[in-house]
């Protein structure tokens, strides 16, 4: 079972969390959804919205339309490390970053692919997207921080079941790998980068065993990287279903033999799985995401990243649909729509006579970033480009 949830799991987050292109069917008459207790209940306590700097009530439609378009440009305010996705489809996404680079400490463009290659014989990785690379656009940003770390997203895409049982149990191949992934990162002076294969390796190759190696395959890949002073991420799916069952894709072990070899690790706590409109990310679900990974291991609470979404669903009778800031304005903008506070998931949404649009707001940020303040984690935003530019406030 476990493995059908993976496979569901990654086509959710590679095709909505991640794109605006792909529809989700909604089962009009499915079950209610209880939502995971969180470990920790001061995140749900009343006294957390009373230190709130942007309670919900103060979160209007009037108070959107008017401030939404205003930039903070200053110093940082969450005290842990803060990674922001930006995307070739997506422009806005890479004025932010320039706007905004003091707010950050990574940024992961979502240019490269690592795709299996085999050359005289010698089989090995071949990175693609270069094309995507902006020169320009990196040097802006160093400029306006020259603190910010670079390290763009790399999908290992293209990974056959074949494929990938010959690359988990070929030493030589996956050492050849990891060097070229290393220096290609090192040669056009990245500091590092997101690498995303746990998800997309193991719904192809579903084993424990597949598990074991894959462990093995990504210690050589840190390993290389880290020759060349390169910081590593690993970016994975959610640990728990939306009832706070494990999903099987990231067990407390899992984690910590990646953090071990690792810089960070950051799971997918966005694309909360529910037949019925219940959030993006409750944040009962998210705090018990994190707790379930750290409870016995506090010590690696500083290698954590958790998920934080920029964009938020449409739910109708015709399905789910992926919004962004434009298309949320749009919902605002109606007369006959309403603006509500979800005391459940702690999310805002809208309310149409047809629809219902969850979408981030600055209390559902700046209550999510406090959750990981208190757990001492870090946050990493998908994707910076599909938020309001007011969000940055919050930052």
């Amino acid at each position: 079972m476990k493995w059908l949830i993976i496979c569901a799991l990654i086509g959710l987050s590679l095709e909505l969390g991640k794109s605006d292109k792909k529809k989700k069917v909604v089962e009009e008459e499915a079950p209610e959804q209880t939502l995971p207790e969180a470990a920790d209940e001061s995140d749900l306590n009343p006294e957390v919205l009373k230190s709130l700097k942007h309670p919900p009530k103060t979160v209007t439609k009037e108070s959107i339309l008017k401030e939404h378009e205003e930039l903070d440009r200053g110093e940082k305010q969450f005290k842990g490390p803060l990674l922001a996705y930006i995307t070739p489809w997506n422009g806005h996404g890479y004025d932010m970053a320039k706007w905004t680079a003091k707010k950050l400490t990574h940024i992961s463009p979502v240019w490269l692919q690592a795709k299996p290659s085999e050359d005289e014989g010698n089989v090995a990785c071949t990175i693609a997207g270069t094309h995507d690379i902006d020169r320009g656009w990196m040097e802006e940003l160093r400029h306006n921080n020259p603190d910010i770390k670079i390290v763009p997203r790399i999908l290992f895409e293209g990974w056959t079941l074949d494929i990938v049982q010959k690359f988990l149990q070929d030493e030589s191949w996956t050492t050849r790998c990891a060097r070229n992934i290393a220096e290609f990162l090192s040669r056009n002076q990245f500091e590092g980068a997101v690498i995303e294969a746990w998800m997309q390796i193991l719904t192809v190759a579903r084993s424990r065993e597949a598990i074991f190696l894959l462990h093995e395959a990504l210690e050589t890949l840190s390993k290389a990287m880290k020759k060349h002073e390169l910081l590593v991420f690993y970016a994975v799916g959610p640990p728990l279903r939306d009832v706070g069952e494990p999903t099987g894709i990231l067990e407390p072990e899992d984690f910590k033999k990646l953090a071990s070899h690792a810089d960070f690790v950051q799971i997918m706590t966005y694309d909360y799985m529910s037949q019925k409109p219940a959030g993006v990310a409750p944040i009962p679900w998210v705090a018990a995401s994190i707790d379930y990974l750290l409870t016995e291991q506090l010590e690696l609470k500083h290698k954590l990243l958790i998920g934080l979404n920029y964009y938020g669903y449409e739910y109708s009778k015709s399905g789910m649909e992926p919004v962004k800031y434009d298309k949320f304005l749009g919902f605002i903008k109606q007369q006959d729509s309403v603006l509500e506070w979800d005391p459940q998931a702690m999310e805002h949404r809208v309310r149409g006579k047809e629809f219902i649009v969850y979408y981030p707001s600055t209390t559902s940020l700046e209550m999510r970033l406090k959750v990981a303040d208190s757990r001492g984690v870090g946050c990493a935003i998908w994707e910076y480009g599909q938020g309001l530019q007011y969000f940055s406030k919050v930052l």
